[in-house]
């Protein structure tokens, strides 16, 4: 009986830890964006778009660890390096979408009148945050920590 609430139970709470790993992952990505803005005084020409991306892939890493062990709980898998490379084929394309979503939402912000980089920044940070979610959640429980085997 407690095996099967469990099984019922294991969705909802596998969408809350994927939730709560999104809200450190943003976290991590937040941070490292902006004290490396700070750092450089501002995001003219490539800075943003650099920025972003070290920033994102800090968080990555962060969520490599997270996803595996806590949200799908994928310790058992034995998965190795092709765990490790699909989540890295996985991360690349949600960093891709991620920096270009942002990106373009920070250039855009530029035709409203917001002057300060830092709000753009966030702005345009939230905007590619919101667009890998989807991508991310799926990649990652039906491509990488799946614990069937991909048939071929």
């Amino acid at each position: 009986m407690a095996e099967k609430k469990r099984k019922l139970v294991s969705p909802f709470g596998e969408y809350v830890r994927f939730g709560i790993t999104g809200v450190l992952n943003t976290g991590t990505d937040f941070i490292v964006l902006n004290g490396l803005l700070t750092a450089f005084g501002g995001a003219q020409g490539g800075l943003y778009i650099a920025s972003k991306a070290a920033s994102f892939s800090a968080a990555v890493i962060q969520s490599y660890f997270l996803n595996k062990y806590w949200v799908f709980d994928a310790a058992k898998t034995g998965a190795g390096a092709d765990e490790k490379g699909r989540f890295l084929a996985v991360s690349i394309a949600g960093l891709l979408l991620n920096v270009a979503g942002s990106s373009l939402v920070f250039g855009l912000l530029g035709f409203t009148g917001i002057s300060d980089f830092r709000i753009k920044a966030n702005i345009g940070a939230i905007a590619g945050t919101l667009m890998v979610l989807v991508w991310n959640y799926m990649g990652y429980k039906f491509f990488v920590f799946r614990t069937a085997p991909l048939k071929k």
